[in-house]
């Protein structure tokens, strides 16, 4: 079994500052942040950074001795407006430059809400992430999709996109919570979607909210060996509510590491 990075997403963390985020993770020991790109998370990173603010969240990271692993970024591709379109192509190439400028290895993004919007506006927007994949491809950045809303709310379209788009450059972030949120089975999506994940947001679902990992519905007892076999390089822990983030992602953890040590894998 392979090694497993762990690390902290970032979405549970949006309403902290980048120091206070940082130092948080930093205490939880995880070495590996992701950091939000979006313009409904003023605290952390936007596109409208210059040198000066890269800068100076590079200096948190290393008070903290922390790495910036991915930015996350919240888009919508699914546009018949082609004005609107490109202003948020604009947004993710300038969240690709940013994370380049991180050092970051990930950029996290979404294609839209719309679960079934029209064949050509989605056709659209699958061309506009493969030229967007290969930009960031230019950058040794991996661009990855999560699966969750929209045309990725379930694994069967999961797998559709993903042929469609052929994968390489982009990627899938696997989010098991939100496959258990939409009806389907974590591990049979897992095993379906295998070839084309990059890394992972590993939280729990109760049928009715998100909760740590081991706390609710998903059989991880079943997961955590099919994530250790299949060389994932990355986990980030996501814990999305900011009310109780420390001890949410604490006990999520602390569960994780547990589940390693039993199916013989090792988190770094």
């Amino acid at each position: 079994m392979s090694n497993i990075k762990l690390g902290s997403a970032g979405w549970g963390f949006r309403e902290m500052s980048i120091r206070e985020y940082f130092n948080t993770a930093s205490r939880l020991g995880l070495g590996l942040v992701e950091l939000n790109c979006r313009s409904d998370v003023p605290n952390h990173a936007w596109v409208d950074f210059d040198k000066q603010d890269v800068t100076e969240v590079q200096d948190c990271a290393a008070d903290e001795k922390l790495t910036i692993i991915a930015l996350s970024a919240n888009n919508n591709f699914i546009q018949s407006d082609p004005g609107i379109l490109n202003g948020q192509i604009a947004q993710i190439r300038r969240t690709i430059e940013l994370a380049s400028e991180f050092g970051a290895s990930y950029v996290r993004a979404i294609i839209g809400q719309d679960t079934q919007p029209p064949p050509a506006v989605l056709e659209t927007a699958l061309r506009k992430l493969q030229e967007l994949g290969q930009f960031a491809d230019s950058f040794d950045i991996r661009l990855a999709i999560e699966n969750g809303s929209g045309p990725l709310a379930s694994a069967q379209q999961c797998l559709a996109i993903m042929k469609q788009l052929l994968a390489d450059p982009i990627g899938l972030v696997y989010n098991p919570a939100n496959f258990a949120r939409n009806g389907d089975d974590p591990i049979k999506a897992f095993q379906m979607l295998s070839q084309y994940i990059c890394y992972a947001h590993l939280g729990d679902w109760d049928g009715q909210d998100y909760r740590p990992i081991g706390k609710g519905n998903i059989d991880w007892e079943k997961l955590i060996p099919l994530l250790s076999e299949s060389d994932l390089p990355l986990a980030l822990i996501e814990y999305p509510h900011p009310e109780d983030i420390e001890l949410g992602t604490a006990a999520s953890h602390k569960k994780l590491n547990s589940l390693l040590r039993k199916f013989g894998g090792r988190a770094t």
